[in-house]
This record gives C-alpha cells, sequence and structure tokens, in this order.
C-alpha cells in the first residue's frame, strides 16, 4: 500500500475531512490531497513534504516520523530504479553504437579486401602481358646477337693472305738464324756412367749411359755435365773430342761453352 493510502484510509477511519485536518495542521487542502494521491510534484520542495508527511500522519493517528522514513525510502528506491533505467539505456546505446561501428569496419574490411583484389589482378595481368611479349623479344635479341657473331665470326675467320705470308718469312728465317746458332755436341760412353745432361739450362737427359753407346744433342750456348764415373765420358764438339775429365769412379761436375 503507497503512503497516499495509508493517510487516506487512516483519515477515513478517523471520521476527518480534508478541511478539518487543514484547519489544524495549516496544510492547505489541495496539498493534503497531493498527499493521498502521492502526488509530490505539487508541493513545493522535499522539505515541505516531510512536513506535510509527518503532520498529516500524526493528525490521522499515524507515526509521523515512520510515514516520512517510508517517504525517504521509497525516494531511494525511484533513485535506484532510475539509475538502473538510465544504465540500461545506456548499455542499450553502447550497444547500438557498437553495432554501428561493427557495420562500419566491417565495411571497411570488405572495401579493402576488393581494392586489393583489384590491384592483384591488374597487377597479375600486367606481368601476365610482360611474360606473353617477353619471349618474342628474347628471341629477336638472340637472333640479333648470333647475326653480329656471324659477322663478327665471319670478319675474324677472312683470311690475311699478306699476314701469312709475313708470318711465314718470319718463321722461315727465325728457324734458320736457330739453326745457324745451333751447335751440335755428342756424348762417347767409354765405360758405364751415370749422367745428367742440362744444355741451355734445361735438363735433357738423367740416367745411365752403356759402355759403346752415343748420344747426340744440339743446344746454343752451354752444356753442363754431371757424371758419376769421370773416366768412361768423353764429348765430341766441332769435330775435337773432349774428355775423358777425371778418373774411373770420380764424380765430376764439368761446364762446357758451345
Amino acid at each position: 500500500m503507497s503512503i497516499g493510502s495509508k493517510l487516506k484510509e487512516a483519515r477515513n477511519k478517523s471520521g476527518l475531512s480534508l478541511e478539518e485536518i487543514s484547519k489544524k495542521t495549516k496544510i492547505r487542502v489541495r496539498y493534503l490531497k497531493a498527499l493521498e494521491n502521492d502526488n509530490y510534484d505539487i508541493i513545493p520542495g522535499e522539505v515541505y513534504v516531510k512536513a506535510f508527511l509527518k503532520g498529516y500522519s500524526n493528525q490521522v493517528g499515524l507515526n509521523g516520523d515512520a510515514i516520512v522514513k517510508e517517504y525517504l525510502n521509497m525516494l531511494e528506491e525511484q533513485a535506484r530504479k532510475e539509475r538502473e533505467e538510465a544504465l540500461k539505456e545506456q548499455e542499450k546505446n553502447s550497444s547500438s553504437f557498437n553495432l554501428n561501428i561493427d557495420k562500419k569496419v566491417r565495411n571497411i574490411i570488405i572495401v579493402s579486401l576488393v581494392g586489393l583484389l583489384l590491384i592483384f589482378v591488374i597487377i597479375f595481368n600486367v606481368f601476365s602481358n610482360n611474360s606473353n611479349h617477353l619471349p618474342d623479344t628474347e628471341a629477336e635479341q638472340t637472333m640479333t646477337q648470333s647475326a653480329d657473331i656471324d659477322e663478327l665470326e665471319g670478319i675474324d675467320n677472312k683470311p690475311d693472305i699478306n699476314k701469312n705470308n709475313e708470318d711465314t718469312k718470319q718463321s722461315s728465317v727465325e728457324k734458320q738464324e736457330k739453326d745457324v746458332r745451333l751447335k751440335e755436341i755428342e756424348l762417347i760412353a767409354r765405360d758405364r756412367s751415370w749422367i745428367n745432361i742440362k744444355i741451355d739450362g734445361r735438363s735433357v737427359y738423367q740416367g745411365f749411359i752403356e759402355k759403346g753407346e752415343t748420344m747426340k744433342f744440339s743446344g746454343e750456348e752451354e752444356v753442363e755435365l754431371k757424371i758419376g764415373n769421370a773416366a768412361g765420358i768423353t764429348m765430341k764438339k766441332d769435330g775435337v773430342l773432349l774428355g775423358p775429365w777425371g778418373g774411373k769412379g770420380e764424380v765430376i761436375l764439368k761446364e762446357i761453352k758451345l
């Protein structure tokens, strides 16, 4: 039961009219009616509401302090409900806002994906076109390079008659000059011996030569002989017999100018 209903019920039980209570409490009748109807908005201020409730309650046999406390509890409950309603409304608005944001984000993602797909298709087409034209270009370059190479090879392969004649003449002259410079020597083994022969600094033979064997060599400047049996080797140069240069079993190193 509301506060206003309690007040009205108590007044009826007491047999008092609103006018009688108004005279006793000095509260206007319209405010008393407002209290019975729980219409507190027309009363000027909460202080007056609490004072009117307490005065009215005491006149009809109710506990004025208890009625005022019940009124305050009612206000607190109303405030709590209003807060809950406000919170629900806020959550509702927030959910709606989030849904709108989600829709916007989803739309942005879709547009971005479509854009990326279009870019990929364009790039793929460009590379495909380049790939289709590339073999022709490479073939043309290869043919051009081959033609250039053939042309160069043709130029290089043309016989230079004058050059060949000059090279032939020069080789012939050099050969004649070399033949003139070369001098022939002949080694004669009087006994078995080990020898190492160098002609013009180049080793031409190393090993044993048996008794009675001969060896002929040609050189320009110098012959170096290393003989393991000095008495077993002689040499003929320009028709002149040279050696032997030591005794049997003697090891010697002999240098002879040609």
